[in-house]
């Protein structure tokens, strides 16, 4: 859901980071076909219909970015959950499934098959009005370590990671009562004719934080090996308070 588009009437409404991408590399809005759904696992998306598009469209040439992680983590729902601590080779099931395997059977490999090129995001932070950033504010739960599974896999794949945990832990590190601006808010408070977003979204950012997100992105695939560097807009600006 931190990728995908929404439709929904929040005061600050819910923009995944996907739906802000085009303005930091170098093609066409609808070159970007956005297949995420609020809600869904690594596992779950399997069921779904964009899943079944993602399977009969990939072809050679394109790139697959890959953010999973939260709801990966719903260890109470077999239907969601998959376990962060086995390996990317660990098809078995018992007290859920692999989180890295599941990745990379059902997204890497069929990329790489495909002869696409995969892209891995660790998940973006959930705010943390404390400022700590620590357990599952940055996903890290009595499971285990999702944004580290994600890092091992990448390694053992020689797959692309964008460390989007880390990257957006820093930014909001900088100054976290301003970063509460990259979130959702449901609501607002009306001073006078001054309207204060109200009800924020831990979890989901607005327009502001989907730009910011989609700007590091860029940023980090400049910074790497990965070939789609050669299609990142170099001198794009970052996402200022007048995006807010």
């Amino acid at each position: 859901s931190t990728v995908c588009g929404f439709s929904d009437n929040y005061y600050l409404p819910r923009y995944g980071y996907g739906t802000q991408l085009f303005n930091y590399i170098n093609c066409e809005p609808n070159q970007i076909n956005n297949l995420a759904l609020s809600g869904r696992s690594s596992l779950s998306f399997l069921t779904e219909g964009n899943y079944t598009t993602l399977k009969n469209s990939i072809k050679e040439g394109d790139y697959l970015i890959i953010g999973f992680g939260h709801n990966d983590e719903k260890s109470d729902e077999p239907a969601r959950y998959t376990d962060p601590t086995k390996s990317y080779t660990d098809d078995s099931t018992v007290n859920g499934p692999s989180f890295q395997y599941t990745l990379y059977q059902n997204y890497v490999k069929l990329a790489t098959d495909k002869g696409a090129t995969p892209i891995l995001c660790t998940p973006i932070v959930r705010y943390d009005e404390n400022g700590a950033y620590t357990g599952t504010k940055v996903h890290n739960t009595d499971k285990g370590d999702y944004a580290a599974a994600i890092r091992t896999l990448g390694q053992a794949t020689g797959t692309t990671v964008v460390d989007l945990t880390e990257i957006t832990k820093e930014e909001y590190k900088k100054d976290n009562a301003a970063a509460a601006k990259y979130h959702a808010h449901t609501t607002y408070k009306l001073n006078g004719e001054t309207k204060t977003p109200d009800g924020r979204d831990d979890t989901h950012i607005n327009m502001y934080g989907a730009k910011m997100v989609a700007y590091r992105f860029a940023k980090s695939i400049l910074a790497s090996d990965c070939s789609l560097k050669a299609n990142i807009i170099t001198n794009s600006a970052a996402s200022t308070a007048d995006d807010y």
